[in-house]
């Protein structure tokens, strides 16, 4: 199924329960661009152990946002993918300490730090201080609401990326402030 191009049983589906919004989806594989209009995005596979994972870098007048999630581990490519941004949406999930003490089984714990799961504050904070520059915003978000607080994960990202960065965290269950992104410094 390429990009653009439903299937005649989904189309007919959408006309059938009146779903128009959906009529308009677009399919994609990772690695796939896709323009609308002006705004052209990327998106780029993970490792992450979902099917097809995918992160993608949102472009639209010269200005990049990457929503970067469920990333798997800091794969070939991502630093790459990060200092390319104006400002990123970054997966923050876990504090290595909260989730070794935590009440998680064994094999979860594997599953969430191994090469397949999360990433940590420290990998995602290094990402940010390896990328070189200071970003529009660098807003924490998909933080673990069992093995990381936002408090944590601010901290850990102001002390590995410095203080000059603006770091936000995404709130969990609610939308959060807005956020414009202007050219990374």
């Amino acid at each position: 199924m390429g990009a653009g191009c439903p299937a005649a049983t989904e189309v007919a589906i959408c006309r059938r329960r009146r779903f128009p919004s959906l009529c308009s989806a677009r399919h994609f594989s990772p690695g796939d661009c896709l323009d609308f209009g002006p705004v052209r995005v990327e998106t780029v596979p993970t490792p992450h152990d979902s099917v097809e994972g995918s992160v993608f870098v949102i472009e639209d007048g010269g200005l990049r946002l990457g929503i970067l999630t469920d990333l798997g581990h800091v794969f070939d490519g991502l630093g790459t993918v990060v200092r390319s941004l104006d400002a990123v949406f970054l997966e923050s999930n876990y504090d290595p300490d909260m989730l070794r003490c935590g009440k998680y089984p064994a094999f979860l714990k594997q599953r969430i730090s191994g090469r397949g799961g999360h990433i940590s504050n420290e990998e995602s904070a290094r990402l940010v201080a390896e990328a070189g520059k200071v970003f529009s915003w660098v807003c924490l978000a998909h933080l673990s609401g069992e093995n990381n607080t936002p408090g944590v994960a601010a901290g850990t990202h102001r002390e590995i990326a410095g203080p000059g960065q603006k770091v936000h965290v995404a709130p969990r269950g609610r939308m959060g402030e807005l956020l414009e992104v202007g050219k990374a410094v």
